[in-house]
């Protein structure tokens, strides 16, 4: 499931229509949509509703809601600065998403929605 086409992704790092980079960044694109999901959808407690695990998994690049992509592409753009060396790299706190995200993301959680 895609949230955001590829040429979106290039865009959005302002990358051009070159195809050199195609693979690095689908794969980067792949990685922060799977971050942002694990968030909304909460994964790891195993708490989100069959229901909002439905609703989540039937969106696309015409569905998803315009702050989950927003979301989707700031954790791109994280990402793909930040690579893993880079000191001045954010320091977010105990590993959880950047702030930006974060609010973005907040509302969307299970069981936030009603």
């Amino acid at each position: 499931m895609a949230l955001i086409s590829l040429e979106h992704a290039k865009r959005h790092l302002r990358l051009g229509e070159s195809l050199d980079q195609d693979r690095e960044v689908a794969e980067t694109l792949a990685a922060a949509e799977a971050i942002v999901l694990d968030y909304v959808v909460q994964r790891r407690t195993d708490t989100a509703s069959p229901f909002w695990v439905t609703t989540v998994a039937s969106w696309d690049t015409v569905t998803v809601p315009p702050a989950i992509a927003a979301a989707v592409l700031l954790q791109l753009g994280e990402l793909w600065r930040f690579r893993g060396d880079d000191e001045a790299a954010p320091k977010n706190e105990h590993g959880y998403l950047s702030p930006r995200v974060v609010a973005l993301l907040h509302r969307y959680r299970d069981p936030a929605i009603a």
